[in-house]
């Protein structure tokens, strides 16, 4: 009978990282489309939304 193994830190790790991969995923997502309003942050916005979908990805793989 196998008794199943305490999570290790590695694991931890793994599930803190994606974690914070979906909070920044979501941050940035929230400020970009907050700001596509406004003329001056439209730039800055728009590369909010593409790093939001990059870390979208990124928690995929």
């Amino acid at each position: 009978m196998d008794i199943p193994s305490r999570p290790t830190l590695r694991v931890f790790l793994q599930i803190a990282v994606i974690v914070l991969t979906v909070i920044t995923a979501a941050n940035h997502l929230i400020i970009g489309i907050a700001n596509l309003g406004t003329p001056d942050m439209r730039v800055l916005a728009a590369l909010f939304i593409l790093n939001a979908a990059g870390y979208a990805v990124l928690g995929r793989k």
